[in-house]
């Protein structure tokens, strides 16, 4: 059987096709599939949440973080030498030169560690800087420039002795005062990362806020008064409200806001005089207390006893018996 050379050519045709068939097939299977562009890396820059003044202590608020590429802080022109990564490092620091919102924390716009702005410069004549720690639940969000009262709360105490007795009260001790400055107790122990609950548990370990109000030396002699006898708070005000002497600076305590009635003091001194000794009997309350006689030869009569705040002429009583 003969092969027509038409039939010939269209079987090799075939062939060849079958061949660059299986070698494109057998190219495909072989070739490594090509890398896709890596993600352009990115790390987290913080930058300021708000436009922050110069002499701000900063807090965790005024920190936002940001991812940033190499290529979006090189078009912003970072000095990275100089900008600071780790918020735990930031939070606690005071500015030294003011800082708008979206730009970053440098090294060189914060005051040394240790180191702190100069708050004589902020004082006008007359005043002094005062600085007391007060828990950061009896400051709420008041900042530096704030204008405040000062609350006093007595600690209750019993009468001993010559001591008066002091009952729980409540008063506005000092009005319209400036605050100069507000310093947070800064986290201890870098973790490396920004670690929100174990900030919040490291501040709240530590010390109280330091307040420094601006006080005249009259006020600062009444806050030594009252340091150590009760509790402190500030409340803030309108800076744009002067104190008047029509407000109410009374004492108020839980007895009169109930609209209770105080016990009366009960307490007083008897000193009797019997064939030249002297007895003295103390009542508080249904409690009586006596001393013995004591002979003396003074027959006068004695000055005024004071007891439990309250003072109580002597019932001096010269016995007639002979």
């Amino acid at each position: 059987m003969s092969i027509s050379p038409g039939t010939m050519t269209v079987g090799i045709l075939a062939i060849v096709a079958g061949l660059v068939g299986a070698y494109a097939v057998r190219t495909a299977l072989l070739d490594e599939p090509v890398a896709e562009a890596a993600a352009p890396v990115a790390i987290v820059i913080p930058l300021a949440a708000i436009d922050l003044p110069a002499g701000r202590t900063l807090s965790l608020g005024d920190i936002g973080l940001v991812e940033m590429t190499d290529d979006e802080i090189g078009h912003r022109d970072l000095p990275m030498t100089l900008v600071m990564i780790d918020p735990e490092q930031i939070i606690g620091r005071t500015l030294e030169q003011p800082i708008k919102r979206g730009e970053p924390f440098l090294t060189t716009s914060m005051y040394l560690e240790g180191t702190r702005p100069d708050v004589s410069k902020k004082l006008k004549p007359g005043f002094r800087a005062f600085t007391i720690e007060i828990p950061r639940v009896l400051i709420g969000g008041i900042a530096s420039g704030s204008m405040v009262d000062v609350i006093f709360r007595t600690d209750a105490r019993e009468s001993e002795g010559d001591t008066l007795a002091i009952p729980e009260a409540t008063m506005a001790l000092i009005q319209d005062i400036e605050v100069l400055e507000v310093e947070q107790p800064r986290a201890t122990g870098r973790t490396g990362a920004l670690n929100i609950a174990s900030i919040n548990n490291a501040a709240s370990q530590q010390r109280h806020p330091v307040i420094t109000l601006a006080v005249t030396l009259d006020q600062v002699n009444i806050l030594r008064t009252v340091e150590g006898r009760g509790e402190l708070s500030l409340v803030a005000r309108a800076a744009s409200e002067v104190a008047t002497a029509t407000e109410n600076t009374k004492t108020i305590t839980l007895e009169s806001l109930l609209g209770l009635q105080a016990k009366p003091n009960r307490n007083f001194v008897t000193q009797i005089y019997r064939r030249g000794a002297l007895e003295t009997n103390t009542f508080r309350g249904d409690f009586r207390e006596s001393r013995p006689a004591v002979p003396t030869s003074d027959r006068s009569v004695t000055a005024p006893v004071s007891t439990g705040g309250v003072t109580y002429a002597a019932d001096n009583r010269v016995d007639s018996e002979n």
